[in-house]
């Protein structure tokens, strides 16, 4: 699992060093506003990709690793899907748009930006394709792909247009184009590695999107409780407060890469195992993920600073002081991550689901009671998030010390065999790589 792992953290890796290089590109060539606008296009994109696809990508590894989906019939729900749920998610969007401040957009660019919204959804279907099927280097690559093309788009999008508003226009036509391309490459390499044949079975369909509502329950929960404060933050304040606050999440959303690699190559794992061994495989994730998360923090903590001011001089430096509150928060989900998964893999998703709902509802609450609070603001923001991170933790993880017997000290504290797990794979994978590299050499 470990080499599965890591190949998710590249891609994982290159995705952040894209958004910084997309995040450097606006804030150096625009300004904190334009930042702003940015996060919540892309943050409209990552609410269709969550909430629009309801659940059936996870679902369709739940199925897959108990031999009850064939291959056709998962592609007939991917397309299904995507088609019914990206017309949902376009009719709920155009009527909820008006309400959500896009300041710098007409409602006809709003309209032909949303057109996207069913290749957003088709695009992690395929990406579960991979997942189900263990290739997490097919899955890296694609992923990776997706996010090395996107600042060339974004370039583009805020380089050719002369005025102000046209680069606001060429920032959403540069998401659109991205998306539209990868799909396309995704969906090829699915028709040349498994024929792309998709065959729709409308109980297994069912099935599929009831499990996957369950699932997706939480997910939706977890999106509205931990990326709503976006939407909040523009309407209270302004973009160019948004786009302060944005800088600040992403910074600290980097010691997410660990723990979301590890558990996406985690899920196939708990899926089909038995019980017993998805607890201690679960356990042992946590564990590392818990201590270089906390590591991580500490580096992210003292290094912020110089690092912002350094990259965009003085307009983000009010990114910092939300930034440090949000690491206690970060840190603490990166386990949350690990048990989720765990939840969703042995078919106990309604408790994830139960968490994210409490959680979610005392972040929205914090969130509507301290962003409008003087002297608070983005600092609001970040602090509702640090609490329900916290409470989503606490509660999935008093539930897995519960029914595995496993104590919160083996969830959270490495002993000396993780070390040594982790140092014979890392040699294994030196191994492998000298290997290669001699091969290429003798070539």
């Amino acid at each position: 699992m470990l080499r599965s792992s890591l190949l998710v953290l590249l891609s994982r890796n290159l995705q952040k060093v894209a958004g910084a290089l997309v995040f450097f590109l606006i804030g150096g060539l625009l300004d904190a506003r334009a930042v702003g606008n940015y996060t919540l296009l892309v943050t409209v994109l990552t609410y269709v990709n969550t909430l629009g696809s309801f659940g059936i990508g996870p679902a369709h590894v739940y199925f897959r690793g108990q031999k009850q989906l064939g291959m056709a019939q998962m592609l007939g729900n991917a397309v299904a899907g995507a088609t019914l749920f990206g017309v949902l998610s376009l009719a709920v969007f155009g009527l909820l748009s008006p309400l959500l401040s896009f300041r710098s957009y007409s409602l006809l660019s709003m309209f032909l930006f949303s057109l996207v919204f069913p290749v957003v959804i088709l695009q992690s279907y395929l990406d579960y394709v991979w997942i189900g099927e263990n290739r997490l280097s097919m899955y890296s690559a694609l992923y990776a792909l997706r996010f090395a093309t996107l600042p060339f788009f974004i370039l583009a999008g805020i380089t050719l247009p002369g005025s102000v508003a046209g680069k606001y226009q060429g920032l959403a036509a540069a998401l659109v184009a991205n998306a539209l391309l990868t799909c396309a490459i995704n969906a090829y390499m699915i028709g040349r590695a498994y024929g792309f044949r998709p065959v729709l079975d409308r109980p297994l369909f069912t099935r599929t999107a009831r499990y996957g509502l369950s699932v997706q329950a939480g997910s939706v929960a977890q999106a509205i409780g931990y990326r709503f404060d976006v939407f909040l933050v523009n309407i209270f304040l302004a973009e160019a407060f948004l786009g302060l606050y944005s800088m600040a999440f992403r910074f600290a959303e980097v010691l997410w890469l660990l723990p979301a690699a590890i558990s996406t190559a985690l899920l196939p794992r708990v899926s089909t195992g038995d019980e017993r061994a998805a607890q201690q495989a679960t356990a042992q994730t946590s564990r590392v993920v818990f201590a270089t998360s906390l590591l991580g923090s500490v580096g992210v903590f003292v290094l912020a600073g110089p690092l912002l001011r350094l990259v965009y001089g003085e307009k983000f430096l009010g990114s910092i002081a939300p930034l440090r509150i949000l690491l206690l928060g970060i840190v603490v989900f990166s386990v949350q991550k690990v048990l989720a998964n765990y939840f969703i893999g042995q078919g106990r998703a309604k408790w994830f689901l139960r968490a994210t709902l409490l959680s979610m509802a005392v972040n929205v609450g914090l969130n509507l009671w301290l962003i409008p609070l003087p002297g608070w603001g983005i600092k609001g923001a970040a602090l509702a998030s640090t609490i329900s991170y916290t409470l989503s933790t606490l509660i999935l993880g008093v539930l897995f010390v519960r029914w595995s017997g496993i104590s919160w000290m083996d969830i959270l504290i490495p002993n000396r065999q993780d070390v040594a797990y982790v140092g014979a794979r890392l040699g294994r994978l030196r191994t492998r790589a000298a290997g290669m590299r001699h091969r290429g050499a003798t070539r």
